[in-house]
């Protein structure tokens, strides 16, 4: 008869051990899904606040273009010329970062999804450059593209996105020299690469370039900038699944290659 009412007591003080912590363990499980709803909403929140701030700083600088423009116009060739230049430069950078803070954003709260489709890389290239070509002359530097005609699978305004960024970010940190965009074909895919004759980024940066906000220690005309270009980069080649590689020696430069699927072959009714 002990023997049973020390059992029963031990069971029923296992017993109650168990509910206590089965009790505890609901209370935090409710505590950890009440978290991840709030990261949620604040996820999206931040989203759609910086998605609304872009549009509404948006429109005062695109409003300041058109009067730059419509100053050059009207003045002589010469200083202020000049002046004006350097401000629409400015400009520039503000619609870039404001550009990269959307793109981080909407990354962050996982609110892209690619659209592929058959695209001429060939022609998004030069595209790109095209509009990277005044400020490499201005800044006394080559812009060169090669590579045949490759028609790739993927999602052009992703992949103009990853181009811009790169090909940013290798004008903004070459000095001398140039950079080169070259298309190729190898192993059964379409690789396009961005080289630059840039100081190069040491081994030990070769990881942390892709955090958010990392600014490198190259200096000179690296400077500024909100540091999120390649995380953009990183990010849009996983969404797209495109493989990213990074090749550099210090004092050399460096060159940055996306690989990706070529487009199926149409062919037309025997």
């Amino acid at each position: 008869v002990l023997r049973a009412k020390v059992k029963e007591g031990l069971e029923a003080r296992l017993e109650a051990q168990v509910e206590a912590r089965t009790a505890e363990l609901r209370a935090i499980n409710a505590e950890l899904v009440r978290a991840r709803d709030r990261a949620e909403i604040a996820a999206i929140a931040k989203t759609k606040f910086l998605a609304a701030a872009s549009h509404d700083i948006r429109q005062p600088l695109q409003a300041m273009a058109l009067m730059l423009d419509t100053l050059r116009i009207r003045i002589d060739p010469g200083r202020e010329d000049r002046l004006l230049g350097a401000l629409n430069g400015a400009l520039d950078a503000a619609r870039g970062m404001l550009d990269g803070l959307l793109d981080y954003s909407r990354l962050d709260a996982g609110a892209i999804t690619p659209a592929r489709r058959t695209v001429a890389l060939d022609a998004l290239v030069a595209d790109v450059a095209e509009g990277f070509a005044e400020t490499a002359r201005r800044r006394g530097l080559d812009l060169r593209i090669r590579g045949p005609r490759l028609d790739v699978l993927t999602d052009p305004a992703m992949m103009g996105r990853i181009l811009r960024n790169l090909l940013a970010n290798a004008l903004r940190y070459t000095e001398a020299g140039g950079v080169l965009i070259a298309c190729r074909h190898r192993g059964g895919r379409a690789v396009v690469e961005v080289w630059d004759t840039g100081p190069g980024i040491p081994e030990e940066e070769r990881q942390s370039i892709f955090w958010e906000f990392h600014q490198g220690r190259r200096g000179g005309a690296g400077a500024g900038g909100l540091g999120l270009g390649l995380t953009i980069v990183d990010g849009l080649c996983r969404l797209l699944g495109h493989e990213m590689a990074l090749a550099s020696r210090v004092g050399r430069g460096s060159v940055f290659r996306i690989a990706m699927p070529l487009a199926p072959a149409i062919t037309g009714p025997h």
